[in-house]
């Protein structure tokens, strides 16, 4: 049969048997459990029967010795039809990479090869699906984490993440993917389907999705365990996960916010104008891999120290508000080819040796050490030469 045309698959082995049936999200498992089916094993097996090929056919066989009496293996497919085809695995043929199997319907026994084993040789528990989520990081529009003691939420805006909750910032882009990224990675370590699905224990936390089709889960994390990992809730199902998660339950909200002044990557930039108090403004732009002043070549690697001195001046720290003088420098800057707009302002050195320094799009003022902003004010020196 072809995979597609499949809605069920029925497999029973001397450990017991398993309903695979297709569902409009995907593979689940019936009769015993009502869980999402490990998408990569079922494909596996459905690619390995739709290969299945017989070498040659036995007219004479005798039942105990070509093991049919008791198959490892007895599997039922059913397509959407309603047509049904039975298979019964039995023994391997002694010094070969074969084995036999019986059809249904059929007094014959065929001689197939013994690849299609190793995608149904699994416990019915087996062919439970290890994902904690119903959903890979792709679909994933925006993350909350929720503890005892705080509260943070990120969202995806234009794949850049954003804090949404307890204050909006752009967020850490290297901390936020990893978030993200746990989605796909934390895996359920055992399954506790004796222990009922109550709240968290004392200090539990949860992980919360907004899908992008609108949907939502709630992933309630437990303390951790002695051991290791943790005690996880998710849907009326128990179980235990590994520590993937552990970092951002653990982090201070302030540790997620970006310290980076420059939005984008260096190479991204096109255009620079720098503007500073009593001197003409510095109109740059780069026409393939060489940069300009109008219609003037100028010296590259000066114009890419300015770019790395601003890409470099990370925040120490933030102020809570933003400053009340006039920015002594600012910095537009021209990136993409959508022609992405923004702009940097660096505001005088205040008496801490940390400079204030603010960019658009985002509320949060920087404060960069004073190093850094010296570096940006060679750069600039340098250009002007």
């Amino acid at each position: 049969c072809a995979p597609a045309v499949l809605t069920r698959v029925h497999l029973v082995g001397r450990a017991g048997g398993v309903a695979l049936l297709r569902r409009a999200g995907g593979w689940r498992l019936g009769e015993r459990w009502d869980d999402p089916a490990d998408a990569e094993a079922v494909a596996d097996l459905l690619d390995e029967l739709s290969a299945l090929e017989s070498e040659r056919s036995l007219d004479q066989w005798d039942p105990r010795a070509a093991g049919l009496d008791e198959p490892r293996r007895s599997i039922r497919l059913v397509t959407r039809e309603g047509a049904e085809v039975a298979l019964d695995i039995g023994a391997e043929v002694p010094g070969t990479s074969t084995m036999l199997v019986a059809v249904a319907g059929t007094e014959r026994t065929r001689v197939v090869e013994t690849e299609i084993w190793g995608a149904l040789a699994r416990d019915p528990g087996g062919w439970r699906s290890r994902s904690v989520f119903s959903t890979g990081s792709e679909q994933v529009a925006s993350i909350a984490v929720r503890t005892a003691g705080s509260s943070l939420k990120i969202e995806l805006r234009d794949d850049e993440p954003w804090l949404v909750e307890p204050i909006e910032d752009l967020a850490d882009p290297q901390l936020a993917r990893g978030l993200f990224d746990a989605v796909d990675s934390v895996e359920i370590q055992d399954f506790l389907d004796g222990e009922a699905p109550d709240s968290p224990r004392a200090g539990g936390s949860e992980i919360e999705l907004w899908l992008k089709d609108g949907s939502r889960e709630v992933l309630r994390v437990a303390e951790a365990l002695p051991e290791g990992g943790h005690i996880a809730v998710l849907a009326g199902r128990t179980f235990e996960i590994g520590g993937g998660f552990d970092e951002a339950l653990s982090r201070p909200v302030d540790d997620w916010r970006s310290r980076a002044w420059l939005r984008w990557p260096v190479y991204d930039i096109k255009g620079v104008r720098v503007e500073s108090e009593e001197l003409e403004p510095l109109e740059l732009s780069r026409v393939e891999d060489e940069w300009l002043s109008g219609v003037e070549p100028l010296d590259s690697t000066r114009v890419i120290e300015l770019l790395y001195a601003l890409d470099e001046a990370a925040a120490a720290g933030f102020a809570v508000a933003r400053p009340a003088t006039a920015p002594r420098l600012v910095v537009h800057l021209r990136a993409g080819e959508a022609d992405r707009h923004g702009t940097l302002e660096l505001y005088p050195a205040g008496s801490s040796g940390l400079v204030a320094a603010t960019a658009s799009g985002r509320s949060a003022t920087l404060l960069i050490p004073l190093a850094a902003s010296d570096r940006i004010d060679a750069a600039v020196a340098a250009l002007r030469e």
